[in-house]
């Protein structure tokens, strides 16, 4: 179990993620989705994965669409993991794939950063996830980086900078928006178009 500081930081994040995006992104974002998000937070969170970097990646990989499969088959869930990697059993049966996901980037990060996992957790105004460029683009393609997998990670990368910075400058986000945040994703029956 989280402590409720973190739990309220996984919300806080995804609520700001999705205003973000509702800038330059005008379709209409789901309960599913956004209890997706959540989840992925709160599994880097508890992992010690920056939930930043781990939402930007979901949110690149299948916009929160926990039933995602890629289009070979191979990659499945709102991380696009493949189980016979990731998952315990390397199966797709009884895999947790969001989990899967968060082990596949921490592995990633531990293998090809430059830093240690402890100081690209946290979130403040000069985040700057560049050691993050060389784990994304190989969780992307595997053992060759590619041009499509450095634009991969250079995407994320800017999302999660930009995120740090809105969610390190809560001040500007009212408890008010963050209740109305809370109750929206309590309300399944509810879809809601950020914009």
């Amino acid at each position: 179990n989280l402590p409720m500081k973190m739990i309220k930081l996984s919300y806080t994040v995804c609520y700001a993620l999705f205003t973000m995006i509702g800038a330059t992104d005008h379709h209409e974002y789901s309960p599913e989705q956004f209890s997706t998000c959540v989840e992925v937070a709160e599994e880097a969170t508890n992992l010690n994965v920056s939930p930043v970097i781990a939402i930007s990646t979901s949110y690149e990989e299948s916009r929160f669409n926990r039933d995602a499969v890629s289009y070979n088959g191979c990659c499945h869930g709102a991380l696009q993991i493949n189980p016979s990697y990731f998952c315990p059993n390397r199966r797709l049966h009884d895999c947790n794939l969001i989990q899967g996901g968060i082990i596949a980037l921490r592995n990633f990060h531990f293998r090809y950063a430059r830093k240690n996992m402890s100081e690209s957790y946290h979130i403040h105004p000069e985040s700057n996830h560049q050691e993050w460029s060389s784990p994304l683009c190989h969780y992307n393609a595997g053992n060759q980086c590619t041009r499509r997998s450095e634009a991969y990670a250079r995407r994320i990368i800017r999302r999660a900078d930009r995120l740090s910075d809105i969610v390190y400058n809560l001040n500007v986000i009212s408890k008010t928006q963050l209740a109305c945040a809370y109750d929206t994703h309590a309300n399944t029956n509810t879809t809601y178009s950020i914009k």
